[in-house]
């Protein structure tokens, strides 16, 4: 069962929790949801009808009563190998998603858009092909385009890498990861595109040359030989980190974050700043 609740700008729940999708699945881990254009909410989810993790597609209208069953849940990835790990954003004509899929036998970056309805505008995009395995995507909208992140092993080491995405996610710029004089690794980026002058901004963990741990933020438009501005790192220590999200609303930048101290207990964190800081 997926249910919702409605709250206003003081995070108080407005009006009662409703029911939006009642399911058959032993297993529905809700990984993302993104709010359309057209007012409809996306919902994406993992479950294992088949004995593995696949990706799953519902849409509702927040303004309109109903329930949604089996027959409304849309399959996003086939029924072969791990998929999950979603991250989505709104398209023109519905929502656009990319996701971590091992079909191939590597864990490599998929990409597709669908209608409201969970139609596929064409076949999924596999994003990445280098050896070694690329995970954890985020991606925004900006415009017409979309910007993808994602931490990836091609190097050994995982680092963050980007590229910018045209209307149909075809690629339309190369790779660029983090300079050399960035921290050794970096992982887990969130993506966020700034409303005034749709320019991307990456936030991700990283850990530096001496092993200390940190929380970074860049510029995605800022880039010098093929490679990202390391950003700056934000002053947040910790024994591990790893982003969970970033929003860019009315000129303010929110960062949301997970930390493990040195005893091994987590903590989340949030951290605000003016766009462009």
């Amino acid at each position: 069962v997926v249910t919702v609740d409605r709250i206003d700008e003081t995070g108080t729940i407005v009006g009662v929790r409703d029911t939006i999708l009642t399911t058959s699945f032993a297993i529905l881990d809700l990984e993302a949801a993104v709010h359309g254009a057209s007012g409809k909410v996306g919902l994406f989810f993992r479950s294992d009808p088949t004995g593995d993790y696949d990706l799953f597609f519902h849409s509702f209208d927040p303004s309109a009563a109903g329930t949604g069953t089996d027959v409304d849940v849309v399959p996003i990835s086939p029924s072969t190998g791990f998929s999950g790990h979603p991250s989505a954003a709104d398209a023109p004509e519905g929502f656009a998603v990319a996701w971590e899929d091992d079909r191939d036998g590597d864990s490599e970056i998929w990409f597709a858009i669908l209608d409201t309805m969970g139609s596929p505008s064409g076949p999924a995009r596999r994003m990445t092909a280098a050896p070694g395995a690329s995970e954890g995507p985020a991606l925004a909208r900006s415009g017409e385009g979309f910007g993808l992140s994602w931490m990836d092993a091609r190097g050994g080491a995982y680092s963050v890498l980007f590229t910018c995405l045209d209307p149909d996610g075809a690629r339309d710029c190369p790779d660029l990861g983090i300079a050399s004089e960035g921290p050794a690794e970096s992982w887990f980026p969130a993506i966020s595109a700034d409303p005034v002058d749709g320019q991307y901004a990456i936030a991700y963990g990283g850990k530096t040359a001496d092993g200390a741990f940190d929380l970074f933020v860049t510029a995605a438009g800022t880039s010098d030989g093929g490679s990202l501005d390391p950003g700056f790192p934000m002053d947040a220590p910790a024994a591990a980190i790893a982003v969970s999200r970033m929003a860019d609303v009315a000129g303010w930048r929110g960062v949301l974050w997970t930390a493990q101290g040195g005893s091994g207990a987590g903590s989340l964190l949030f951290r605000e700043m003016a766009c462009g800081d």
